[in-house]
């Protein structure tokens, strides 16, 4: 059991767009640097442009065989630290400046 987030844009992309959004997801780093999943951008046939990423692993099978649960908490950490990372790497926002 996981959880996944999807995404599809709302009207057809350009190639261009495309190739860029693919790029980024090579530029956020390699798949073992994850959490859980690397995001991934798949062109599909009749839909168009489809990203997809497991941002959660609530356990994973033991070489030797068994299964070892995760922590929730420690879970939920992880999959904080997968999604803010890539909304900082393809949505920068400006420095916090404060306003009082």
């Amino acid at each position: 059991m996981g959880i996944t987030l999807t995404f599809q844009p709302q009207q057809p992309t350009s190639p261009q767009l495309e190739s860029s959004l693919k790029a980024d997801c090579d530029r956020l780093g390699a798949p073992n640097t994850w959490w859980s999943e690397q995001p991934k951008f798949l062109t599909v046939s009749g839909i168009g442009l489809v990203g997809m990423m497991k941002v959660s692993m609530s356990g994973y099978s033991l070489s030797g065989g068994g299964y070892q649960d995760i922590d929730p908490q420690e879970d939920f950490l992880m999959m904080w630290r997968d999604i803010d990372r890539i909304a900082t790497v393809t949505c920068p926002l400006q420095p916090y400046q404060s306003v009082g």
